[in-house]
Protein backbone atom coordinates (compact mmCIF):
# COMPACT_ATOMS: atom_id res chain seq x y z
CA UNK A 1 0.00 0.00 0.00
CA UNK A 2 2.85 2.21 0.92
CA UNK A 3 4.61 1.66 -2.26
CA UNK A 4 1.64 2.31 -4.29
CA UNK A 5 0.84 5.74 -2.69
CA UNK A 6 4.98 6.72 -2.92
CA UNK A 7 4.44 5.68 -6.75
CA UNK A 8 1.20 7.99 -7.36
CA UNK A 9 2.41 10.46 -5.64
CA UNK A 10 5.43 10.03 -8.00
CA UNK A 11 3.18 10.32 -10.99
CA UNK A 12 1.59 13.49 -9.76
CA UNK A 13 4.55 15.25 -9.55
CA UNK A 14 5.88 14.76 -12.22
CA UNK A 15 3.04 15.29 -14.45
CA UNK A 16 2.88 18.87 -11.94
CA UNK A 17 6.30 19.45 -13.10
CA UNK A 18 6.38 18.55 -17.11
CA UNK A 19 2.83 20.79 -17.28
CA UNK A 20 4.64 23.56 -15.17
CA UNK A 21 8.21 23.60 -17.40
CA UNK A 22 6.14 23.37 -21.12
CA UNK A 23 3.23 25.41 -20.18
CA UNK A 24 1.51 28.53 -18.45
CA UNK A 25 -1.31 27.21 -16.85
CA UNK A 26 -3.97 30.42 -16.25
CA UNK A 27 -7.16 29.69 -14.06
CA UNK A 28 -8.47 33.84 -14.22
CA UNK A 29 -11.08 33.85 -16.96
CA UNK A 30 -10.90 30.25 -17.26
CA UNK A 31 -8.92 27.11 -17.21
CA UNK A 32 -6.50 27.37 -20.28
CA UNK A 33 -2.79 25.80 -20.68
CA UNK A 34 -0.67 27.77 -23.26
CA UNK A 35 3.47 26.66 -24.37
CA UNK A 36 6.35 28.56 -22.90
CA UNK A 37 7.87 28.13 -26.37
CA UNK A 38 7.20 27.41 -30.04
CA UNK A 39 7.62 24.12 -31.31
CA UNK A 40 9.54 25.94 -34.07
CA UNK A 41 12.02 27.20 -31.68
CA UNK A 42 12.32 24.19 -29.72
CA UNK A 43 13.25 22.37 -33.07
CA UNK A 44 15.69 24.61 -33.80
CA UNK A 45 17.49 24.31 -30.95
CA UNK A 46 17.37 20.76 -31.56
CA UNK A 47 19.05 20.78 -34.73
CA UNK A 48 21.48 23.44 -33.84
CA UNK A 49 22.74 20.57 -31.28
CA UNK A 50 26.30 19.33 -32.37
CA UNK A 51 26.63 15.76 -32.38
CA UNK A 52 30.39 15.70 -31.52
CA UNK A 53 29.86 16.93 -27.90
CA UNK A 54 26.49 14.77 -27.67
CA UNK A 55 28.29 12.09 -28.14
CA UNK A 56 31.32 12.97 -25.53
CA UNK A 57 28.46 13.79 -22.77
CA UNK A 58 26.72 10.24 -24.03
CA UNK A 59 30.12 8.58 -23.12
CA UNK A 60 31.05 10.59 -19.61
CA UNK A 61 27.51 9.36 -18.94
CA UNK A 62 27.34 6.45 -19.35
CA UNK A 63 31.07 5.70 -18.11
CA UNK A 64 29.96 7.60 -14.69
CA UNK A 65 28.50 4.27 -13.75
CA UNK A 66 32.55 3.70 -12.90
CA UNK A 67 33.08 6.22 -10.02
CA UNK A 68 29.39 4.81 -8.69
CA UNK A 69 30.64 1.15 -8.39
CA UNK A 70 34.62 2.30 -7.36
CA UNK A 71 32.98 4.01 -4.06
CA UNK A 72 30.27 1.21 -3.59
CA UNK A 73 33.20 -1.31 -3.63
CA UNK A 74 34.97 0.64 -1.41
CA UNK A 75 32.10 1.25 1.07
CA UNK A 76 31.01 -2.25 1.44
CA UNK A 77 32.49 -5.31 3.10
CA UNK A 78 31.75 -9.10 2.07
CA UNK A 79 31.22 -11.71 4.83
CA UNK A 80 34.87 -12.14 5.16
CA UNK A 81 35.82 -8.91 5.88
CA UNK A 82 37.19 -7.90 2.28
CA UNK A 83 35.90 -6.04 -0.68
CA UNK A 84 33.47 -7.34 -3.46
CA UNK A 85 34.88 -7.32 -6.72
CA UNK A 86 35.14 -4.89 -9.17
CA UNK A 87 32.50 -6.68 -11.36
CA UNK A 88 30.14 -7.33 -8.72
CA UNK A 89 30.14 -3.63 -7.84
CA UNK A 90 29.33 -2.45 -11.27
CA UNK A 91 26.43 -5.33 -11.69
CA UNK A 92 24.86 -3.48 -8.82
CA UNK A 93 25.36 -0.13 -9.45
CA UNK A 94 23.93 -0.82 -13.49
CA UNK A 95 21.10 -2.84 -12.44
CA UNK A 96 20.22 0.03 -9.47
CA UNK A 97 20.18 2.66 -12.62
CA UNK A 98 18.13 0.02 -14.72
CA UNK A 99 15.31 -0.22 -12.02
CA UNK A 100 15.61 3.64 -10.62
CA UNK A 101 14.68 4.20 -14.54
CA UNK A 102 12.23 1.49 -15.15
CA UNK A 103 10.31 0.88 -11.90
CA UNK A 104 8.08 3.08 -9.32
CA UNK A 105 8.55 3.89 -5.64
CA UNK A 106 12.09 4.89 -5.95
CA UNK A 107 13.35 1.20 -5.83
CA UNK A 108 16.63 1.97 -7.20
CA UNK A 109 18.93 1.30 -3.55
CA UNK A 110 16.48 -1.69 -2.95
CA UNK A 111 17.71 -3.77 -6.01
CA UNK A 112 21.29 -2.51 -6.10
CA UNK A 113 21.12 -4.09 -2.14
CA UNK A 114 19.78 -7.38 -3.71
CA UNK A 115 21.67 -7.14 -6.64
CA UNK A 116 25.24 -6.88 -4.73
CA UNK A 117 23.86 -10.22 -2.12
CA UNK A 118 23.69 -12.29 -5.84
CA UNK A 119 26.39 -10.68 -7.76
CA UNK A 120 29.18 -11.18 -4.48
CA UNK A 121 29.55 -12.89 -1.08
CA UNK A 122 27.68 -9.70 0.65
CA UNK A 123 25.34 -10.10 3.44
CA UNK A 124 22.17 -8.35 3.31
CA UNK A 125 22.96 -6.22 6.07
CA UNK A 126 26.14 -5.24 5.01
CA UNK A 127 24.78 -4.26 1.45
CA UNK A 128 22.41 -1.92 3.10
CA UNK A 129 25.23 -0.44 5.31
CA UNK A 130 27.39 0.38 2.21
CA UNK A 131 24.28 1.87 0.22
CA UNK A 132 23.35 3.81 3.30
CA UNK A 133 27.05 4.74 3.74
CA UNK A 134 27.36 5.84 -0.17
CA UNK A 135 24.41 7.96 0.25
CA UNK A 136 25.78 10.48 3.10
CA UNK A 137 29.31 10.19 1.37
CA UNK A 138 27.44 11.63 -1.97
CA UNK A 139 25.76 13.95 -0.04
CA UNK A 140 29.26 15.64 1.30
CA UNK A 141 31.08 15.60 -2.24
CA UNK A 142 28.07 17.26 -3.34
CA UNK A 143 27.98 19.83 -0.83
CA UNK A 144 32.07 20.39 -1.31
CA UNK A 145 31.92 20.04 -5.22
CA UNK A 146 29.02 22.36 -5.72
CA UNK A 147 30.97 25.17 -3.00
CA UNK A 148 33.26 26.44 -5.00
CA UNK A 149 31.65 26.95 -8.40
CA UNK A 150 28.72 28.80 -6.30
CA UNK A 151 31.43 31.33 -4.87
CA UNK A 152 32.66 31.65 -8.65
CA UNK A 153 29.20 32.48 -9.66
CA UNK A 154 28.75 34.76 -6.74
CA UNK A 155 31.85 37.22 -7.66
CA UNK A 156 30.80 37.08 -11.47
CA UNK A 157 26.99 38.48 -11.11
CA UNK A 158 25.80 40.32 -7.92
CA UNK A 159 22.18 38.78 -8.72
CA UNK A 160 23.00 35.50 -8.53
CA UNK A 161 25.46 35.57 -5.96
CA UNK A 162 23.28 36.36 -2.54
CA UNK A 163 21.52 32.97 -3.15
CA UNK A 164 24.48 31.47 -3.78
CA UNK A 165 26.09 32.79 -1.07
CA UNK A 166 23.95 31.75 1.24
CA UNK A 167 24.01 28.21 -0.06
CA UNK A 168 27.55 28.14 -0.21
CA UNK A 169 26.93 28.84 3.51
CA UNK A 170 24.82 26.44 4.42
CA UNK A 171 26.21 23.64 2.16
CA UNK A 172 29.80 24.18 3.47
CA UNK A 173 29.01 23.99 6.91
CA UNK A 174 26.67 20.92 6.65
CA UNK A 175 29.32 19.38 4.65
CA UNK A 176 31.75 19.34 7.33
CA UNK A 177 29.60 18.66 10.52
CA UNK A 178 28.45 15.54 8.03
CA UNK A 179 32.27 14.70 7.43
CA UNK A 180 32.48 14.99 10.98
CA UNK A 181 30.13 13.17 12.26
CA UNK A 182 31.06 10.24 9.86
CA UNK A 183 34.82 10.41 11.09
CA UNK A 184 33.75 10.59 14.88
CA UNK A 185 30.72 9.00 15.41
CA UNK A 186 30.05 7.42 18.46
CA UNK A 187 29.24 3.67 16.82
CA UNK A 188 29.17 1.29 19.53
CA UNK A 189 26.54 3.64 21.43
CA UNK A 190 24.42 3.22 18.22
CA UNK A 191 24.58 -0.45 18.36
CA UNK A 192 23.90 -1.21 21.63
CA UNK A 193 21.00 1.13 21.75
CA UNK A 194 19.66 -0.57 18.13
CA UNK A 195 20.22 -3.91 20.18
CA UNK A 196 17.97 -3.48 22.86
CA UNK A 197 15.27 -2.00 20.41
CA UNK A 198 15.26 -4.93 18.07
CA UNK A 199 17.95 -7.52 17.67
CA UNK A 200 17.60 -7.59 14.06
CA UNK A 201 17.78 -3.70 14.04
CA UNK A 202 20.74 -3.84 16.04
CA UNK A 203 22.53 -6.19 13.16
CA UNK A 204 21.84 -3.72 10.44
CA UNK A 205 23.60 -1.01 12.44
CA UNK A 206 26.50 -3.05 13.52
CA UNK A 207 26.99 -3.69 9.81
CA UNK A 208 26.74 0.18 9.11
CA UNK A 209 29.03 1.08 11.70
CA UNK A 210 31.34 -1.29 10.37
CA UNK A 211 31.31 0.50 7.45
CA UNK A 212 31.85 3.60 8.89
CA UNK A 213 35.21 2.41 10.29
CA UNK A 214 35.71 1.92 6.49
CA UNK A 215 36.56 5.45 6.27
CA UNK A 216 38.92 5.51 9.50
CA UNK A 217 41.12 2.51 7.80
CA UNK A 218 43.91 4.05 6.13
CA UNK A 219 43.66 1.30 2.75
CA UNK A 220 40.34 2.22 2.06
CA UNK A 221 39.98 6.01 3.09
CA UNK A 222 41.90 7.49 -0.19
CA UNK A 223 39.58 5.30 -2.31
CA UNK A 224 36.46 6.09 -0.75
CA UNK A 225 37.02 10.31 -1.00
CA UNK A 226 38.13 9.86 -4.24
CA UNK A 227 35.67 7.52 -5.74
CA UNK A 228 32.81 9.91 -3.85
CA UNK A 229 34.12 13.35 -5.35
CA UNK A 230 34.65 11.95 -8.77
CA UNK A 231 31.00 10.99 -8.97
CA UNK A 232 29.55 14.43 -9.24
CA UNK A 233 32.64 15.63 -10.71
CA UNK A 234 32.41 13.30 -13.22
CA UNK A 235 28.93 14.39 -13.59
CA UNK A 236 29.82 17.60 -14.11
CA UNK A 237 31.93 17.18 -17.26
CA UNK A 238 29.32 15.19 -19.38
CA UNK A 239 27.36 18.59 -18.82
CA UNK A 240 29.81 20.72 -19.89
CA UNK A 241 30.18 18.70 -22.73
CA UNK A 242 25.92 18.88 -22.89
CA UNK A 243 26.71 22.62 -22.77
CA UNK A 244 28.80 22.67 -25.35
CA UNK A 245 26.37 21.01 -27.77
CA UNK A 246 23.57 23.36 -27.28
CA UNK A 247 26.18 26.67 -27.75
CA UNK A 248 25.54 27.46 -23.72
CA UNK A 249 29.22 27.11 -23.23
CA UNK A 250 29.12 31.16 -22.38
CA UNK A 251 26.75 30.55 -18.95
CA UNK A 252 29.13 31.35 -16.00
CA UNK A 253 31.95 29.18 -14.70
CA UNK A 254 30.32 26.44 -13.10
CA UNK A 255 27.17 25.96 -14.38
CA UNK A 256 28.05 22.61 -14.85
CA UNK A 257 28.70 21.62 -11.62
CA UNK A 258 25.13 23.53 -10.11
CA UNK A 259 23.73 21.20 -12.96
CA UNK A 260 25.02 18.32 -11.25
CA UNK A 261 23.25 19.85 -8.02
CA UNK A 262 20.17 20.04 -9.97
CA UNK A 263 19.65 17.08 -11.43
CA UNK A 264 20.52 15.18 -7.54
CA UNK A 265 18.44 16.91 -5.75
CA UNK A 266 15.30 16.54 -8.47
CA UNK A 267 16.19 12.53 -8.33
CA UNK A 268 15.56 12.59 -4.93
CA UNK A 269 11.68 14.00 -5.20
CA UNK A 270 9.10 11.28 -5.62
CA UNK A 271 8.12 10.88 -9.35
CA UNK A 272 7.89 8.60 -11.94
CA UNK A 273 10.64 6.51 -13.29
CA UNK A 274 13.20 8.23 -14.97
CA UNK A 275 12.64 11.05 -12.88
CA UNK A 276 10.01 11.90 -15.74
CA UNK A 277 9.33 15.96 -15.38
CA UNK A 278 11.20 16.64 -12.44
CA UNK A 279 14.69 16.47 -14.01
CA UNK A 280 13.47 18.64 -16.86
CA UNK A 281 11.71 20.98 -14.69
CA UNK A 282 15.24 21.21 -12.87
CA UNK A 283 17.42 21.32 -15.47
CA UNK A 284 15.38 23.88 -17.03
CA UNK A 285 14.61 26.14 -14.01
CA UNK A 286 18.40 26.62 -13.47
CA UNK A 287 19.65 27.32 -16.88
CA UNK A 288 17.18 29.67 -17.22
CA UNK A 289 18.53 31.27 -14.18
CA UNK A 290 21.88 31.20 -15.64
CA UNK A 291 20.66 33.21 -18.67
CA UNK A 292 20.37 30.80 -21.15
CA UNK A 293 17.16 30.85 -23.86
CA UNK A 294 14.27 28.48 -22.98
CA UNK A 295 14.24 26.64 -25.55
CA UNK A 296 17.76 25.58 -25.83
CA UNK A 297 17.18 24.68 -21.88
CA UNK A 298 14.20 22.61 -22.98
CA UNK A 299 16.41 21.01 -25.87
CA UNK A 300 19.59 20.15 -23.51
CA UNK A 301 17.24 18.89 -20.74
CA UNK A 302 15.36 16.63 -23.20
CA UNK A 303 18.22 15.14 -24.97
CA UNK A 304 20.43 14.40 -22.13
CA UNK A 305 17.42 13.00 -20.48
CA UNK A 306 16.78 10.69 -23.39
CA UNK A 307 20.12 9.46 -23.84
CA UNK A 308 20.61 9.09 -19.96
CA UNK A 309 17.89 6.85 -20.24
CA UNK A 310 18.87 5.07 -22.94
CA UNK A 311 22.52 3.96 -21.95
CA UNK A 312 21.73 3.34 -17.79
CA UNK A 313 18.58 0.45 -19.60
CA UNK A 314 21.05 -0.51 -22.05
CA UNK A 315 23.83 -0.83 -19.30
CA UNK A 316 21.29 -2.39 -16.67
CA UNK A 317 20.11 -4.97 -18.70
CA UNK A 318 23.44 -6.81 -19.69
CA UNK A 319 24.36 -6.68 -15.95
CA UNK A 320 21.10 -8.46 -14.93
CA UNK A 321 21.60 -11.03 -17.64
CA UNK A 322 24.95 -11.09 -16.37
CA UNK A 323 24.30 -11.69 -12.64
CA UNK A 324 20.84 -13.53 -13.02
CA UNK A 325 17.68 -13.41 -11.93
CA UNK A 326 17.37 -11.55 -8.85
CA UNK A 327 14.64 -13.98 -7.32
CA UNK A 328 17.14 -16.82 -6.98
CA UNK A 329 19.80 -16.80 -4.28
CA UNK A 330 23.19 -17.65 -5.55
CA UNK A 331 25.32 -19.75 -2.98
CA UNK A 332 27.86 -18.33 -0.73
CA UNK A 333 31.13 -17.39 -1.87
CA UNK A 334 32.08 -15.24 -4.76
CA UNK A 335 31.35 -16.40 -8.30
CA UNK A 336 34.34 -16.75 -9.99
CA UNK A 337 33.77 -14.84 -13.40
CA UNK A 338 32.67 -11.64 -10.85
CA UNK A 339 36.12 -11.77 -9.31
CA UNK A 340 38.39 -8.46 -9.54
Amino acid sequence: MRRALVAALGLLVSAAALLFTFAHVHVHGGLSVTPRFSWAALMAALRSAQPGWLAAFAVLNASSLVPRAAQLRALTLRRDGGRPSRAASWHATAIAMLAQNVLPARLGDAVRVVALTRADDVSMAGAIAGVVLERACDLVALLVVVCAPGLWIGRQDPAIGHALRLVLAIGGGLAIVLAIALLILHREGLVRLARRLRPSLGRVVASFATGIGVLAERGRRLPAIVASLAVPLWMAAAFACSLQAFGLGGLPTGASLLLVAAVLLAAALPSAPASIGVYDAAVIWLLRALGAPLASAAALALITHAIGVVAYVGLGLISLLRVGALTTPRPSGTDPSCAG
